[in-house]
């Protein structure tokens, strides 16, 4: 390895901290050139270059770039590390909110559910990656009107023992919260009552451990 394309990506970094964002495209590109040229097209640090790019492309507005140098990254771990590796599931997520951006709702969904996927079984359904991916899904399910569907998905989620046994309370009053949302847009009153009373006992409960939480208790107890 050559330090010095390393120092190169580097470089990208503070200069895009400081909102300059087409110097740090500029900056991000050479590295990924010269890593291509170095290492090959299928390396862990040129999946890394691509990463850094597609995100600085996409906070620019260029999102059908963005998506194809995501793809690219996606297909390099796939081959590196397997299809079911978390880093896929990484890249896959980040692929989800670029095609979200450009509005291609149903290929985002696709994407996010193969992500969610890999991380229920490499993660568990408690780690933070997990409920990321989760709650993109139920986004982009109730952005298409598809709440009937996001309330299975949500109904799947907490009917597991298994998986609730491994959520904190707080992790399971915001599933529960979420069901309760849901429920209320599709006009289900009734319905939603019970979760979101649980939600609140939950959060409740969470915040005599953390009181930094009250305040998303009190906006709860406004629902009900």
């Amino acid at each position: 390895r050559d330090w010095s394309v390393t120092g190169v990506q580097t470089c990208a970094l503070p200069i895009w901290e400081e909102g300059k964002l087409p110097e740090a495209e500029t900056t991000a590109r050479e590295a990924l050139a010269i890593r291509k040229k170095m290492l090959g097209n299928e390396d862990v640090d040129v999946a890394q270059s691509l990463h850094l790019l597609a995100w600085n492309l996409n906070l620019q507005g260029n999102h059908t770039e963005a998506e194809a140098l995501s793809r690219e990254e996606v297909a390099i771990w796939r081959k590196l590390l397997g299809n079911d590796h978390p880093n896929v599931a990484w890249a896959l997520g980040d692929l989800t909110i670029f095609l979200r951006d450009q509005k291609k709702l149903p290929e985002a969904e696709t994407t996010i559910c193969e992500s969610l996927a890999i991380r229920h079984k490499r993660l568990g359904n408690a780690h933070p990656d997990t409920v990321s991916s989760f709650n993109l899904l139920v986004d982009l399910l109730r952005e298409q009107g598809k709440l009937a569907e996001a309330e299975v998905v949500c109904r799947k989620e907490l009917a597991s023992e298994t998986k609730l046994s491994g959520m904190g309370d707080q992790n399971l009053a915001r599933l529960l919260h979420l069901l309760a949302d849901i429920l209320y847009d599709q006009g289900k009153w009734a319905e939603a009552e019970a979760p979101c009373q649980k939600a609140i006992t939950l959060f409740k409960q969470s915040a005599q451990d953390n009181p930094k939480r009250s305040d998303y208790t009190i906006d709860l107890l406004s629902l009900a």
